[in-house]
């Protein structure tokens, strides 16, 4: 059975023939949207230790983050830095919601850059990556942190890549007397 030519004209100038061809064209648009990020190996995006282009989906603290890697929700743990902590202990340290705040203002709703270390691991204790967070400019957010006072310079077992220069801003920090430094009593 054919049909006609007329009849092909018929059909595809039908309102409902165009109708099916863009539900079509976005039920194939959906799904590569939501397949393509799991098809695209995370190691494809990775160049000289630095993955590109992640979301930040919310801030935990001062020193934590999460992430979406390949549409997974995925803690990140600043390296070479240490905020007052507000979760496992009995009361909040000071400064502790500045620094949060002090990180939102950093990276809340932004596409950023996660930049690893050779010299540390992977992940922590708690199974966070460890990493440096750089805003599309370039901008180490590890560094602000502590340039700004809201947090401190911490060094866990071993020197890190760029410990001297937070370091710097840590002392810079406490001698211009800002952020945690202008008002807390610290050891």
């Amino acid at each position: 059975m054919s049909i006609s030519k007329r009849h092909k004209q018929v059909i595809i100038q039908s309102p409902f023939f165009l109708l099916f061809l863009i539900v079509l064209e976005l039920i194939v648009i959906l799904i590569y949207i939501n397949i393509y990020p799991s098809i695209v190996p995370i190691a494809q995006r990775i160049d000289k230790g630095i993955i590109s282009s992640v979301p930040i989906l919310y801030v935990v603290d001062g020193d934590t983050v999460s992430v979406s890697i390949n549409g997974v929700d995925t803690r990140v743990r600043l390296i070479g830095i240490n905020a007052p902590e507000q979760y496992g202990v009995k009361v909040p340290e000071c400064y502790t919601k500045e620094s949060t705040n002090s990180l939102k203002e950093l990276v809340a709703n932004k596409v950023v850059q996660l930049e690893a270390d050779p010299t540390q691991d992977d992940t922590d204790i708690y199974g966070r990556l460890l990493r440096y967070i750089r805003l599309p400019d370039g901008t180490n957010v590890n560094l602000i942190m502590i340039r700004n006072g809201s947090a401190r310079e911490y060094t866990f077992k071993k020197p890190y890549q760029y410990q001297s220069e937070f370091k710097k801003a840590e002392t810079e920090a406490k001698r211009n007397n800002v952020g945690l430094w202008s008002n807390c009593i610290l050891h």
